[in-house]
């Protein structure tokens, strides 16, 4: 029997759909132990072992538009763009910011006036670790408006289809999904509604991982947490409406930390014995996993890049064209950096531009997306299914076709990311 024909009668325009969005829900994570209402699901779904994530961190790009970081443009949440920078009020004191102590009370004080800034002029922006003079060069790609917005992302998008289609939705993502519960709050009452597409959001999976580590105890009890969280919004989606959707999405993985590099150090000593500025003559930008180097003068970038290319390789790689093609990263060195270093997988860069020397991370993701650690799941389950329809590995840019052929609409006309109903429907 064709598989695609156990679709056909639970698809079309009207179908209720809930898209649960588990962060950094590792493919493995999915146990009958831990994950029993999501383990039941998968038994009647068309379920995605391992889904392959976009590389770097801009994973609802991907998931709306249905295009990987290649063809959107988009693949770290914070760019060098001086023009757009949310903090760009910031430029005419920058020599000020650089002479401040980096604590203490006036410190304190200067950052919670920055800490408002990005509320003026972007969806969200938070300034985290970033030093306060260089701020002003640094910019959001992703959140600049509210993601579901017309014209937010560079190409079109899944909620512009459900315009077009006249399809109502509901978002509750990041960034406005915020602490797991209150969302969970705010669904079930969007849920008792009616409405029919609903984009849901948990983060504890992300953020209390982070802290604790996959291994840790902690990340088996913030599994089965989300888990009940689950239980409870497919009860109420089933008692709105007839037959709906629920899908479940782990958009990348998550691996244990076991070494740390610092980046920061090992550049800022090098560059101060040559009388080398950051901001002035160079900048970095320093994501867990990612380090990124703009040169600003010749000499900066004949004394510092044989130096980096020198003491950092032994713990990670440098992003050439081979790798950059194979993986769909985007060649924009004004925004991402003429230089870009990635850790090998478990190394994470310490402190960086979000984790200071108390907040030290055990867990963590943003390295290869196709190492298996990094990869998360994926399933549509609906009651009618007789059984689960196995795919073993797939990619999150196919989720928006799919998306879009449950309700038998066109996906985006710029998407590239195939359906997976079209794979079953061609096996």
């Amino acid at each position: 029997m064709d598989n695609y024909k156990l679709f056909e009668p639970s698809i079309g325009k009207s179908k209720a759909i809930l898209v649960i969005l588990l962060d950094a829900f590792r493919w493995d994570y999915l146990t009958l132990e831990d994950s029993p209402t999501i383990f039941a699901l998968s038994q009647k779904s068309l379920y995605i072992k391992k889904l392959v994530s976009s590389s770097g961190f801009t994973q609802r790009t991907a998931l709306f538009t249905g295009t990987l970081p290649d063809k959107n443009g988009f693949y770290t949440m914070y760019i060098r763009d001086p023009q757009t920078s949310p903090y760009k009020i910031l430029r005419p004191f920058t020599w000020i910011l650089r002479s401040l102590p980096s604590s203490g009370l006036l410190f304190r004080i200067v950052r919670k006036f920055i800490n408002q800034l990005p509320k003026l002029t972007t969806e969200w922006a938070p300034p985290g670790r970033i030093p306060s003079e260089l701020l002003s060069q640094i910019s959001v790609i992703e959140d600049r408006k509210p993601i579901q917005d017309k014209g937010s992302l560079p190409l079109e998008s899944i909620f512009d289809c459900f315009r077009e289609a006249h399809i109502p939705f509901s978002y509750y993502m990041a960034p406005v999904s915020g602490e797991d519960e209150p969302t969970m709050q705010n669904v079930l009452a969007e849920i008792k509604k009616g409405g029919q597409i609903f984009f849901v959001q948990f983060s504890d999976t992300d953020g209390l991982v982070h802290q604790s580590g996959v291994s840790s105890q902690k990340r088996h009890e913030v599994v089965q947490r989300v888990d009940a969280r689950i239980s409870e919004l497919k009860q109420a989606m089933e008692k709105q409406f007839h037959d709906p959707w629920i899908v479940i999405l782990g958009d990348h993985g998550m691996v244990d930390v076991t070494d740390y590099v610092d980046v920061w150090n090992i550049t800022e000593s090098e560059a101060k014995k040559h009388g080398l500025i950051q901001g002035k003559d160079y900048l970095f930008f320093l994501d867990s996993t990612l380090a990124r180097f703009w040169f600003f003068t010749e000499k900066a970038q004949s004394l510092l890049e044989p130096y980096l290319r020198l003491h950092l390789s032994s713990q990670g790689e440098w992003i050439e064209e081979s790798y950059r093609q194979s993986r769909h990263i985007p060649y924009h060195p004004a925004w991402y950096g003429d230089l870009i270093w990635k850790t090998h997988c478990g190394i994470g860069i310490f402190p960086d531009f979000f984790h200071g020397p108390n907040d030290r991370y055990r867990g963590m993701h943003g390295y290869d997306c196709q190492e298996d650690s990094q990869k998360g799941m994926l399933l549509f389950s609906h009651k009618s299914l007789p059984k689960q329809l196995c795919i073993e590995s797939g990619g999150i840019e196919q989720i928006c076709a799919t998306l879009c052929d449950l309700l038998t609409i066109p996906p985006p006309k710029t998407s590239t990311g195939k359906s997976f109903l079209k794979n079953l429907h061609e096996k």
